[in-house]
């Protein structure tokens, strides 16, 4: 008797032994992770919260981290598997915005029908009524209903975007040629963020008018 026990005595403890280790393992990751993200990789960032999900997979705010890290770097197919699983989780009042990011993904991989319906339903159901992301979700509707009808005429006509220069992460819409090297084009923005990327709900965003001047084969805005 004393034998078996000591049999489950010690079964238990390499159980409980295996059960911490398999957490400290997810934080580390997710800790390399976190890092990686802050100083701009968000390629690395993406491998490091992968291992982590790959000791804790129901772990929602990290699988989110993951979803916003391949966004970030442009994979954008992987990114969209990642937002519909928290959105199917039903997770979105936890993490309301992925429902928009879902919609830009769907939007990149030519979904346009998915992301008419998701950013509809963002401009709808999210709560902060003044921010950024509900204006965008507005301007992406319209965006994607011009990008569906072309995609669905019979037409050799060929899109191409002209560049990080003039087509930023914010909102850029209803360009206006003036002749073949310049046009003029609205943008949703403020004037305070310094890097492209950065969307904050804190700030106010104004619309404004914006001129680009092609030098060459490539475009950029002058003023």
């Amino acid at each position: 008797m004393k034998h078996l026990n000591l049999i489950l005595f010690f079964n238990l403890l390499s159980f409980s032994f295996s059960l911490d280790s398999h957490a400290q393992g997810a934080k580390q990751w997710a800790k390399t992770g976190d890092i990686s993200f802050e100083e701009g990789d968000f390629y690395g960032a993406s491998l490091y919260y992968k291992n982590a999900l790959n000791f804790d997979s129901t772990n929602w705010s990290l699988r989110y981290k993951y979803a916003e890290s391949l966004r970030l770097y442009n994979d954008y197919e992987k990114s969209m598997n990642e937002y519909e699983k928290i959105i199917n989780s039903g997770k979105t009042e936890e993490f309301p915005e992925s429902t928009f990011w879902l919609a830009m993904m769907q939007k990149s991989n030519g979904l346009y029908e998915s992301a008419m319906s998701n950013f509809r339903k963002f401009s709808k159901e999210y709560r902060q009524n003044s921010s950024y992301l509900r204006a965008k979700s507005k301007h992406e509707i319209k965006s994607c209903e011009v990008a569906y009808q072309i995609s669905h005429q019979d037409s050799t006509c060929k899109i191409n975007n002209i560049g990080d220069l003039v087509n930023s992460s914010q909102s850029e819409f209803a360009p206006v040629p003036l002749n073949d090297s310049t046009f003029l084009f609205t943008s949703l923005r403020t004037e305070s963020s310094t890097e492209q990327y950065i969307i904050s709900d804190k700030e106010k965003y104004l619309t404004k008018l914006y001129r680009a001047s092609k030098k060459g084969k490539f475009w950029e805005q002058v003023n």
